[in-house]
């Protein structure tokens, strides 16, 4: 079983490992304590001060979804939450993730808008572009829609498409900008939904355990207090 740890640090912001099937913050107030959040608070004390978006949610500066591993990036203090949301909101972060996709197309599930983009055409980089709208019982998932101007727009720009173990693609993804489920939902909808995300399509692989295929590999970002980018990747 994989377990959480420190990829970097200092004493402004704190970058940790989330294992598959943890959830980045607690879901509400009394929502426990098994979160990547309070394993963190456990070395960093000072992440639960930080006063980011939601109390509950100390400085993450953002979450992966409970089943997605890899790097999140906690600050450490108030003044550095600011710093790393105002950063957020200009696209100066990067952020690099693998996904697994099956090496066959499948047509996404219900509420996708066509799309004439076929990946297998492309020469990598190339981007996909959309806005996203919540979708089906409970919001649990979102669909990509298409924006007006003064709408935000998000980019999944996908770096390279390589052959995996097996019938599999590896996929290599960048976002600047992130929404709930993007690359999820981008890659559904170019009918290469990730292995094992059986919301979008993806199904699951015969292992032993749990299989998800989507990592947070690399976080790149200016340091809060000196300006100068900062790369930690696992």
């Amino acid at each position: 079983m994989k377990t959480p740890f420190v990829a970097g640090y200092d004493t402004s912001f704190a970058v940790i490992y989330k294992p598959p099937n943890m959830h980045t913050v607690p879901l509400s107030a009394d929502g426990g304590k098994n979160t990547l959040l309070h394993w963190c608070a456990g070395l960093f004390p000072g992440v639960l001060a930080a006063q980011g978006r939601k109390p509950v949610e100390g400085g993450a500066v953002h979450r992966l979804d409970y089943c997605t591993e890899g790097l999140v990036l906690f600050a450490l203090t108030a003044k550095t939450f600011a710093f790393f949301s105002a950063e957020q909101k200009e696209g100066r972060f990067e952020k690099e993730y693998r996904a697994i996709t099956w090496n066959k197309p499948v047509y996404p599930p219900a509420g996708f808008p066509p799309t004439d983009k076929a990946p297998m055409d492309e020469k990598a980089p190339f981007d996909i572009e959309s806005g996203f709208r919540a979708y089906g019982p409970g919001a649990k998932t979102v669909r990509p829609v298409s924006v007006n101007a003064g709408q935000s727009v998000y980019r999944t720009r996908i770096l390279n498409i390589e052959k995996g173990e097996g019938e599999t693609f590896r996929w290599r993804v960048m976002l600047t900008r992130g929404f709930r489920h993007q690359i999820r939902c981008h890659l559904a909808w170019i009918g290469y939904p990730i292995c094992g995300d059986t919301l979008y399509g993806g199904g699951k692989i015969d292992t032993e355990y749990d299989f998800f295929g989507l990592c947070a590999v690399s976080l790149r970002f200016n340091h809060p207090d000196t300006g100068k980018p900062v790369y930690v990747r696992l």
